[in-house]
This record gives C-alpha cells, structure tokens and sequence, in this order.
C-alpha cells in the first residue's frame, strides 16, 4: 500500500502541475458551496428560517442541526446596500451570504475540531443574523426561551464557539471570535445567597472586536469598540474602548490601541 501511494504522489508531482491541482481543488469547493446554498434555501420553504425581502443567500454545511422550536425563529436581516461588504469576505463563493457549518474557502488552515454545527432555539427564542457572517463547524448556539442573540454584518464565528443565552446576547458589526470561545450570560445554576442579584443585562461585543481563542465571556459584559481580549482570558467585567485585556480575570494590558483585519 505504501508503494502505491507513494507512486500516486509522484505521478501527481510530475504530471499535474500546480495551477490545475489548485483549480481542481477550487472546483470541488464550489461544487460543495452550491449543495450547501441548496440546504440553505430548503431550509427556508421547511420554514425553519425567515428571510427578510432582499435577505442573502443562505450557506448550511453537511452536518448542521437546526433545532428551532414552534415560536422561535432564525432570522435573516436583509442586506443594506449602503454598507459596503470589507474586502475580506467571509466566505468566497458567495461574499453576502450567511454561512453556517461550512468552511469559507477552498484553502483553508484553521486547527481541527469537529464538525457537527447545532443551533437549539427554545420557546419564542431569535437568532438574528446580518450578511456575510460566518458560523464554522463545531460551534453551539442555544437560545433559551424569549432569549435574544444578533450578530450583526460581517462577523466571524470560528470552531467550536458556545453561545448560551437566557436573555441577550448581541455581536456587532466585523467582529473576530477566536476558536472554542465561551459567551454565556447566565450562570448555569440557581445561586442562593442574601446579596445576590441574577443580572439580566445580557453580553454586548461592540464593532471591530477581536476575542482571541478559548476566551470565557460572562454575563453582563459589555466590550467596547475597536477593542481585543487575549486567548484564554475570562472577561467578568466591562472593557473600555480601544482596549487590549488578558487574564483570568481579564485585566487591561494596553490602551489607545487600533488592529487591522
């Protein structure tokens, strides 16, 4: 078996040159591209989604679970024509649409994980989604009842990202989440104490944050604009704008900062 794998690869070498193996390899991207925009748009006359007049295309990988309760909704925004899409588009193929569960381009590097994609939405719960918004494999978003989550235009939700909500949690605009981040804002359980106060403000993440990888992000957070918080930090309070934060719990490291995408 080695042998004839290793005369596969020479053959390959000599006699596929590389700008027809990488055109072969785009080619099968898009084949796969255009059967997950079919998922998408069966899932739409399933009734699982609700597009708004003019909304994008919408991209579902192979193994994605929409469990979308009666009376919950996954929503997709229309897409507004005065805002230009970045020049880095979430996904090649189809630059305003909305990918869940597929990988954005056919040369792709990002670590493994796996691939079951599963959005659980329970009683009167939306999920709101913006153009060119990417959800990769792996990632969990549940949504308990009357709970709200938006992501707006433009972000990027990597691997195996957890988002629980039971009451709100909103991303803006052109917002990185690094792989296997936490966002959650409640506490899981009921904690019984004399001073204690259950906190329903929910998590917002303002435009153009950058959350690297394994970040934990708690219940009424508020990170502002422009800012970046270090791989496997846990964010338990407010982040000021333009703001670099580390640590557990995340502290301020650098002020006055600005990133480029």
């Amino acid at each position: 078996m080695a042998a004839i794998a290793n005369t596969l690869v020479k053959f390959r070498q000599r006699y596929i040159s590389k700008n027809r193996h990488e055109y072969f390899i785009e080619l099968i991207f898009r084949l796969k591209m255009l059967i997950a925009r079919c998922r998408g748009i069966l899932a739409g006359f399933t009734g699982k989604i609700y597009f708004e007049d003019h909304s994008p295309k919408l991209i579902i990988g192979s193994h994605v679970e929409l469990l979308i309760q009666p009376g919950s909704i996954l929503f997709l925004k229309k897409i507004n024509k005065s805002n230009k899409i970045d020049a880095y588009s979430n996904n090649t193929s189809f630059p305003t649409g909305v990918t869940i569960g597929a990988r954005p381009h056919h040369r792709y590097i990002d670590p493994p994980s796996i691939n079951i994609t599963r959005i659980d939405l329970l009683g009167d719960a939306k999920l709101i989604v913006g153009q060119n918004v990417i959800i990769l494999p792996g990632s969990y978003i549940t949504g308990s009842n009357n709970s709200i989550i938006s992501i707006d235009s433009n972000s990027y939700i990597s691997h195996e990202v957890k988002m629980n909500s039971r009451h709100s949690i909103t991303i803006g605009k052109n917002v990185l989440i690094g792989h296997q981040t936490i966002i959650m804002d409640y506490d899981g359980h009921t904690i019984i104490s004399q001073d204690y106060r259950e906190c329903r403000d929910g998590i917002t993440i303002e435009d153009n944050v950058w959350i690297g990888s394994r970040v934990t992000i708690l219940k009424g957070v508020k990170i502002g604009h422009g800012s970046i918080v270090g791989a496997n930090s846990c964010v338990v309070s407010d982040v000021p704008r333009n703001t670099i934060v580390a640590g557990n719990p995340a502290k301020i490291i650098k002020s006055n900062i600005s990133w480029l995408r």
